[in-house]
């Protein structure tokens, strides 16, 4: 799937990647980064966006990431199409919203949504044509 979606795009492709602790993520990574990514390697990463970050981190591009887990610029190979990093630090998304202290906080706080049971009875138009039940 991951290959489609890279192989795909005519004009454009934006990769989105959250993870935890970020910047050690890429320095652990930084080591094994090379390109073509050995079938060994690749198997060790714990998920997609490590497989993407292997090859990226081989690019002089890399450098916002390489700049935020305190690593040496890269000086590597940059063939093909120029890719454009960003690295967004989510720590300020992370916090937990402050919870009411006291009951007239309560009182002027947004109303609970109003639940629609409508939405309980939608089918899918698609029906199969009959169904498979094994013995």
């Amino acid at each position: 799937m991951l290959y489609v979606a890279l192989t795909r795009p005519k004009e454009k492709l934006i990769l989105v990647a959250a993870m935890r602790s970020a910047a050690g993520v890429v320095k652990r990574l930084l080591p094994r980064a090379e390109c073509p990514v050995p079938p060994a390697v690749v198997a060790g990463c714990g998920s997609m966006a490590q497989w993407v970050l292997l090859p990226l981190l081989c690019r002089t591009e890399s450098y916002p990431l390489r700049q935020a887990a305190d690593m040496e610029a890269a000086a590597c190979d940059n063939s093909g199409i120029p890719w454009r990093v960003a690295w967004v630090d989510g720590a300020e998304y992370c916090q937990r919203r402050r919870l009411p202290a006291r009951a007239e906080e309560l009182a002027c706080a947004d109303p609970a949504p109003t639940f629609d049971p409508a939405l309980l009875s939608f089918q899918y138009g698609h029906r199969p044509k009959r169904a498979f039940l094994p013995n």
